[in-house]
């Protein structure tokens, strides 16, 4: 299986050099709008994850459970001061209350 990908990696970019360049062409302003459009998708992400992360400290207070807003206090503590997982990115792999 490697070999016939590594096989493919080689002789499949000669064989466009040949064919017709009919189909789609891209250029800097489509390479420009998909990067827009991929920025746009994460920046509505993380505001749907702080929107539940605001509507879970909304119900954990409301419910008056001490230990419950501690615990959830101290995840969003130690997410916010690790350098190698910025923001809410240890949520988003998996950090859980009891880690």
């Amino acid at each position: 299986m490697v070999t016939a990908g590594a096989l493919l990696g080689r002789l499949l970019p000669r064989w466009e050099r040949h064919r017709p360049a009919d189909g789609l062409s891209f250029d800097a302003s489509t390479a420009r709008a998909t990067l827009a459009a991929v920025a746009g998708g994460m920046i509505t992400l993380v505001g749907f994850v702080v929107t539940a992360i605001a509507l879970v400290v909304q119900t954990v207070t409301g419910v008056s459970n001490p230990q419950a807003v501690r615990r959830l206090r101290a995840l969003l503590d130690r997410l916010a001061a690790r350098p190698d997982r910025q923001g809410l990115g240890g949520a988003a792999a998996g950090e859980t209350l009891d880690d």
